[in-house]
């Protein structure tokens, strides 16, 4: 056999093969044009090779050209138009008319003192979908609104059961000294939406840009957060019988993305590392020792550091997680049951909820309860009227979660070497566990006994009712006149107690009595009442091809916050706590706080549609203070 003749054969079908690979993997080029029902181009449409990242967007003029495999499918798509999937097979020039989505853009939508179609609206809003709010399983409304709205910006500010979260709308803006949105819960504002269950939502809108934001003023310098709670029903005109409903959940939590440790290996290993001494002979080798002091320093126990607690545990191989020690498997759960009914003229609902938080450190739970009830009648073929009330009354433990604290449990775990054995021979805690006989690599008090001590406090409990009572007329077909007045009462109140924890069995006491030398209480006590008024008229008209909605309202806002703070040092007995103030003997300190703010506005929107195509909205509002 020729073997020089058998080897060119095998290059050449070698190389065949791989000029098909080639072409194979080059495809073909394949244009086409994208337009809507009426003809015209729909521009920015996305065109996907369906099982790919290969896609790209149409031009100006609805045009696209892509490079595809042979076989391919284009996903065609576009923000209200219903997703179409065509088969490329022999065609080179393609022509896809998209047909509107009429769901989506029938969708009714909240933008500020009303409601419209999402078709119509002329500013930047996103809406969010009770379903989609329920699926994420969370605790807190901006926990589940986190990734679900394109321009809002969401972070949790502390680690805290029911911590608090930031949120900006396309960045910073504001000209108020704000760091968030305005919140709007059913029409009134309020200062947090930290108080809401998430199964009472029904949906809510998020309104980003200066257009769909000015109907609410200077205060919307940053976004508005617009919530709608499940309400009645009402407009049905239709007896129903009671239907009761329940939603709820309970989940597990861990923790996530903790920083990877040193074991104790690795740890004595570092610290080898850290008092050997480095050189090089005569030859240029490298050669490292460490001397009889350097092991003093190692185990720090002075001369005799082969008797140090630290040398024992080196040569036991025996590590400690201090971090673990501290933290916990935590659970999570939400119920809400609401029973709701109609007769031919009124519509009622009513639910209570229930939810609990542990938080993955320990000694830090949130609990809370909610009930609302709503009424709405027909009084007339004129007249309407309703009321809703939402009571809601929580209870936040926060065991000096605060990073910041010197005192915080949490954070000396943290500072622990893996070597550092929380307890003694005899298995009892050691008050300060790095300091035992000479060794002293930290004076830090260990946290385990304060966990056993049990003597701080950090108790939070609120109490807050808020609601609307409104009384609309129908005046004529397209005019309508409504008188809502919302008001908004909060109380809360904190106590913290850092106690001595002095006892015969610890007799050093808490880490806080440690360093201050007596215990300590402080009451916090916040008293806030709001109340808006708003009268607002609404007109509606179509002719032809032209179609008219106006909006006017009145509105006067007033609010009153009052704090209280007191804290006192040296309390007879830790048993006490905060509730009994006047037992302190030392340093006393009494704060207190008012501030009075009222608000009267005047606004107007103007709607206008041509061919259900063309579109102009315009908004005035004038704001002043009494």
């Amino acid at each position: 056999m020729d073997l020089k003749r058998l080897a060119k054969r095998a290059l050449a079908t070698l190389s065949l093969s791989m000029l098909c690979l080639v072409a194979l993997a080059q495809g073909r080029q394949v244009t086409g044009t994208i337009i809507d029902s009426t003809g015209d181009p729909v521009i920015g449409a996305n065109v996907l090779e369906v099982g790919t990242t290969n896609g790209v967007i149409t031009d100006i003029d609805g045009n696209f050209r892509l490079m595809v495999q042979p076989n391919a499918k284009l996903q065609i798509s576009f923000i209200g138009y219903i997703t179409q999937v065509i088969t490329v097979g022999n065609q080179n020039n393609i022509k896809v008319t998209l047909k509107d989505d009429a769901q989506a853009l029938d969708e009714v939508v909240v933008v500020g003192y009303g409601s419209m179609k999402k078709n119509d609206v002329t500013g930047s809003l996103s809406s969010v979908s009770a379903d989609k709010l329920a699926a994420r399983g969370a605790l807190r409304i901006e926990d589940a609104l986190q990734g679900s709205v394109p321009g809002v910006n969401i972070t949790q500010s502390n680690s805290r059961a029911n911590g608090s979260f930031n949120i900006q709308i396309r960045g910073q803006a504001s000209i108020n000294n704000t760091s968030g949105p305005l919140y709007v819960v059913d029409g009134m504002v309020v200062s947090s939406i930290d108080f809401l269950n998430p199964e009472d939502i029904e949906r809510i809108d998020v309104l980003k840009d200066a257009s769909s934001t000015a109907i609410y003023g200077s205060r919307a310098s940053e976004g508005v957060v617009i919530i709608s709670t499940k309400g009645t029903g009402a407009g049905q005109n239709k007896a129903q019988p009671v239907e009761i409903t329940y939603d709820g959940y309970y989940g597990i939590r861990k923790v996530a993305r903790m920083p990877d440790f040193m074991d104790a290996t690795e740890w004595m290993n570092y610290r080898f590392a850290r008092y050997t001494t480095g050189s090089s002979d005569e030859t240029g080798r490298g050669a490292y020792k460490i001397t009889d002091s350097d092991l003093q320093s190692v185990f720090q126990n002075g001369t005799e550091w082969k008797g140090s607690p630290l040398y024992n545990s080196w040569l036991n191989n025996e590590g400690y997680d201090w971090a673990d020690m501290v933290l916990r498997t935590a659970s999570q759960q939400n119920h809400f049951i609401s029973a709701s009914g109609a007769t031919e003229k009124t519509n009622y609902r009513l639910g209570i909820g229930y939810q609990g938080e542990e938080n993955v450190f320990k000694k830090n739970d949130y609990n809370r309860i909610n009930i609302k009830g709503s009424f709405d009648s027909k009084l007339s073929k004129v007249v309407e009227a309703g009321i809703a009330v939402n009571l809601v009354h929580d209870v936040q433990n926060d065991w000096i979660t605060d990073t910041s604290n010197a005192y915080s449990p949490y954070n000396n775990a943290f500072w622990f070497a893996p070597v550092v054995s929380p307890w003694d021979e005899d298995g009892n805690l050691l008050a300060i566990p790095a300091k035992v006989g000479n060794m002293s690599l930290t004076s830090t008090p260990s946290p385990l006994v304060d966990f056993e001590l049990d003597a701080y406090e950090n108790e939070t409990r609120k109490f807050h009712v808020f609601g609307n009572v409104y009384m609309r007329f129908n005046i004529m077909d397209g005019l309508k006149f409504t008188t809502t007045l919302s008001p908004n009462y909060y109380h809360g109140r904190q106590g913290i107690f850092m106690g001595t924890g002095v006892s015969e069995k610890y007799p050093l006491g808490t880490a806080y009595y440690q360093n201050q030398k007596h215990n300590q209480a402080s009451v916090i006590n916040t008293e806030r009442l709001d109340w808006t008024w708003d009268n607002q008229i609404d007109f509606s008209k179509t002719w032809g091809q032209h179609r008219l909605n106006a909006m006017g309202l009145f509105s006067m806002y007033a609010s009153n916050r009052e704090t209280y703070t007191q804290t006192v040092t040296d309390i007879s007995d830790d048993k006490l706590s905060y509730h009994s103030m006047e037992k302190g003997s030392g340093t006393k300190t009494i704060k207190s706080t008012y501030t009075e703010s009222s608000l009267v506005s005047v606004a107007a929107r103007l709607n206008y549609a041509y061919k259900e195509r063309y579109m102009a909205t315009v908004t005035m509002r004038t704001d002043g203070s009494l």
